[in-house]
């Protein structure tokens, strides 16, 4: 594993594609990513500084983790192959894309603020929470927040199309401005529904 990394020069990360398995960065430990793919088939752990870089961070393992104290913890691009788990304090993934047959489980706090898009499926599972800050709704093949439970989806997003899920939220807030709007009429939150700003359509 790469521990304490200090530093990971840009150049190191920035030509040709980079393959790694297990990586932890400590405490005091420096990850400076540049524009080149990169590719982790094993967990990855920061506790201490993590930059990108603008490259596409592919997660390819099977029951992986994402995990760590760094904050922010920061992913520019991100596609998920592999069956991954999320359980950091602070991930923020802008571009979060999985692919058939690959599963993102959330179990930590997620930031996503442009697109949760894919062929495969999102989990928002046992004690997660899921910031999703872009206006169009999570177009993820797959989008479930209610098998594993308790969890939180909020959209803070402007107008956003609020997502029906083929079962329910558990907890659901939104706090965005302008409108939040159902993308078809008919929703079940199971625990509570939350509207901190603005209006709240339904559709129906």
């Amino acid at each position: 594993p790469l521990t304490n990394a200090s530093p990971l020069t840009s150049r190191s990360v920035a030509h040709g594609a980079l393959i790694f398995n297990n990586v932890t960065i400590g405490n005091n430990g420096v990850w400076s990513g540049g524009s080149g793919p990169v590719t982790m088939n094993g967990n990855l752990s920061c506790n201490g500084n993590f930059t990108s870089g603008s490259g596409v961070y592919t997660f390819a393992g099977t029951t992986k983790t994402i995990s760590g104290t760094a904050s922010p913890f920061s992913i520019t691009t991100a596609t998920a192959t592999g069956t991954i788990t999320n359980t950091a304090g602070n991930l923020v993934i802008p571009t979060l894309n999985v692919t058939s047959p690959g599963t993102f489980t959330n179990k930590g706090v997620l930031t996503v603020s442009s697109t949760l898009g894919g062929t495969g499926t999102y989990y928002n599972a046992n004690n997660g929470t899921l910031y999703y800050g872009a206006a169009a709704t999570p177009g993820v093949t797959t989008f479930d927040a209610s098998t594993f439970i308790p969890n939180t989806v909020v959209y803070t997003g402007a107008s956003p199309a609020i997502r029906v899920p083929a079962s329910s939220y558990y907890n659901l807030t939104f706090n965005g401005i302008g409108t939040a709007f159902l993308t078809t009429p008919g929703i079940t939150v199971t625990d509570s529904l939350n509207v901190l700003a603005a209006i709240f359509n339904d559709a129906g």
